[in-house]
This record gives structure tokens, sequence and C-alpha cells, in this order.
């Protein structure tokens, strides 16, 4: 089947080349020819592109040319993007959101550049974000942050490993607040065998109840007094703690305000 519309270069495809091409591609495909029929649906498309036809019907056209891609088994990633970015800029963003984020899955198979993979998440962030889709708006702003982390150097991946083992990247409270725990049950057993100052008196070892209640109050900064640590080990952990405390009660305040605000 000879098509003269077929072998004309792509960047000479004008809009009123797209009904001819909608019938190649028909023809094409209920003839199996379906990686001609590819090149047809993408010259229909490239056709749209160049006219003032509605956002939605140019999704549509690229969607047809990622279905053909798809049963090909050939890359499709960069068709399902013009068609998110359409129907994005055409007021629907549940569907924008949803075909980049299957882009994204594509890209993960295909040979696409790092900058370009960073744009699809950051595209299905968005617009679930502007459709609403709170959690899966935060989904994807891990995986972002999951890339990031893959190609930084030692020493960014080491405070970020720490930031996303603590909170998610900022994303959950309850992670800050076992990372608190941790702390706090964790220094309280130092104190436990170091010993603490009662009334200038040192005990050691001294109570584990006793010692988690140092711990509490010297990681929310109180500072009751009535126990101290004895020993300049002791003071540097108990100095190390209240640190700890004070950038971890204020992720805390931080990561609850992102997680609600977005309610």
């Amino acid at each position: 089947m000879d098509h003269e519309l077929l072998r004309k270069p792509r960047d000479q495809i004008r809009y009123p080349d797209h009904r001819e091409l909608l019938n190649i591609t028909t023809q094409l495909r209920q003839s199996g020819q379906n990686e001609l029929a590819l090149e047809g649906q993408i010259r229909v498309a490239l056709a749209l592109e160049r006219s003032r036809v509605p956002y939605r019907e140019k999704a549509l056209q690229w969607e047809g040319a990622a279905l053909l891609a798809e049963e090909l088994a050939l890359p499709r990633s960069k068709f399902l993007t013009n068609a998110a970015e359409h129907l994005a800029s055409d007021g629907a963003p549940l569907k924008a959101a949803s075909l980049f984020a299957k882009a994204y899955e594509c890209a993960s198979n295909e040979d696409i550049q790092f900058e370009n993979k960073i744009a699809l998440l950051r595209g299905a962030r968005t617009n679930y974000e502007a459709a609403g889709y709170s959690e899966e708006a935060v989904k994807h702003f891990i995986e972002e942050k999951d890339l990031y982390l893959a190609i930084s150097p030692w020493y960014e991946k080491v405070w970020m490993l720490a930031f996303r083992f603590v909170s998610l990247y900022g994303e959950s409270p309850i992670r800050v607040v076992l990372a608190s725990g941790i702390v706090i049950v964790g220094c309280a057993l130092v104190y436990t065998f170091l010993g603490l100052s009662v009334d200038g008196s040192t005990v050691a070892p001294v109570h584990f109840l006793s010692s988690l209640y140092f711990s509490v109050v010297t990681f929310t900064t109180l500072g009751y007094g009535d126990y101290a640590p004895p020993s300049g080990l002791g003071r540097a952990v108990a100095a190390m703690e209240a640190m700890t405390g004070l950038f971890l009660m204020s992720l805390f305040l931080v990561t609850l305000v992102r997680k609600f605000g977005r309610s």
C-alpha cells in the first residue's frame, strides 16, 4: 500500500492532511500493518498540533499513538507526555496526572534523561494536587526525591537518607514521632548506665524510669534541674539530645502542617 502522505517529511505535515491520514491509518490497522499505522497516527497528531483544534482532541490523537506503540512494544512515554500536557492545558488535571504517571512508568524502561523523568513526576504531582488528590501527589513527590537521592554525591546522600528515614522528606509526622521516641529511649539507656546527678550526688546506674524522665525533659529542652548528667560524656549526650529535640519538634510541626494543610 503506497501513500504519499507517509513519505512526506513530518515537518511538512499540515492540518488539512489530517483527515486523509486518519483514513490511511484506519486502513493500515485493518490490514494489520501496525508499524505503518503508528507512523500515520503520529502524523495525524502532528497535523493537529499545527491547528487550533481543542487540546482534548490533540490529546486523543497522541493517546492513540501511545496505544499503537504499546501493541508494538515500542517506546511510548513521549506520546503519553504530549497527551498529558494537552489535557493539563484543557483543565483536566486528574486525567493529565494519570497520563504523566503512566509516562513515567514507561520512561523507567526507556533511555530517558534524568531531567525528563523528573519533569514527568513533577507533572503528575502538580496535576494530582490541582485535582485534589493529595495522597497521590505525595507519592510522586517522594518518588521525585528518591530519584535525586539516587544520583546525589555521597555527602548529600547522608543527610537525604537521614531526612527520608526521619520524616519521609517532610511528609510523615508519624515517622518524626517514631524517630523522637528512638532518640528519647536511646539516650535514656545511656543515662541509665552513665548515671545521673541528684542533689549533687551521682547515682550510677540509675533506674531506667528516672533516666527516661530526664531524657524527655532534656529532649523537650525544659531542663527542670532536678537531674543532671554528672560526667563530660553524659553532658555531651544531653547537649546532643537537646539540639536533636529542637530539630525534631520543629520538623514535626512542619510535617503536620504539610499533611493536613492539603486536606
